[in-house]
C-alpha cells in the first residue's frame, strides 16, 4: 500500500469515528446507498411487455446511429427529451425505444419532435452505438420495426 493510500484509509477511519461519536453509522449509511442504487438501476429497466407485438404511436425526439445518405437516417434511437444521449447521459433504458426504418426519415434536427407508428417489442439490451460526439454504450428497453415517422403536430 502507498504512503497516500494509508493516509486516505486512516483519514476515512477518523470521519467514520468522529461520526460514530454523533450517532452515525457510516457503514450501514453506505450499505443503504448501494441498495438505493440497485433499486433505482432496477426501476430504470422495468419495462412492460403489454404491448408486445402491437401496433403502437410514439413521440419523442431522434437521435441517428445510421444514415443512409445526407441527414436520412434509417436507425435511430426515440427519446424523451430533446438532445437527450448527444452531450448529456442517456435517459433511463425505460424510456429509450431503438427503432428501425429502412424507408429513412430525413431529419430537420435532434430538437424537433416526430411520431414513430409500428411494432413494438419490449427487451433490454445494451448497444455500443455510434453517436454524433462518439460511440456510447447505451442500454434500451424497447425496439421498434418502424412503418411511418412523421413530424409532431
Amino acid at each position: 500500500m502507498h504512503s497516500g493510500e494509508q493516509l486516505d484509509l486512516e483519514r476515512i477511519k477518523s470521519i467514520k469515528m468522529q461520526l460514530k461519536t454523533k450517532g452515525v453509522d457510516a457503514d450501514e449509511l453506505l450499505k443503504l446507498r448501494d441498495v438505493y442504487i440497485q433499486a433505482q438501476k432496477m426501476a430504470a429497466e422495468t419495462i412492460t411487455t403489454e404491448f408486445d407485438g402491437k401496433k403502437v404511436r410514439i413521440p419523442g425526439f431522434l437521435v441517428p446511429i445510421e444514415f443512409s445518405d445526407a441527414m436520412v437516417t434509417t436507425d435511430f434511437l426515440l427519446v424523451p427529451i430533446a438532445g437527450a444521449c448527444i452531450h448529456m447521459p442517456p435517459p433511463p433504458a425505460n424510456q429509450i425505444v431503438h427503432i428501425s426504418f429502412p424507408d429513412g426519415y430525413k431529419m430537420k434536427n435532434v430538437r424537433h419532435p416526430v411520431w414513430v407508428e409500428g411494432i413494438i417489442t419490449s427487451s433490454v439490451k445494451s448497444e455500443e452505438v455510434y453517436i454524433v460526439d462518439g460511440t456510447s454504450n447505451i442500454t434500451m428497453g424497447y425496439s421498434l420495426d418502424a412503418s411511418k415517422v412523421f413530424d409532431y403536430q
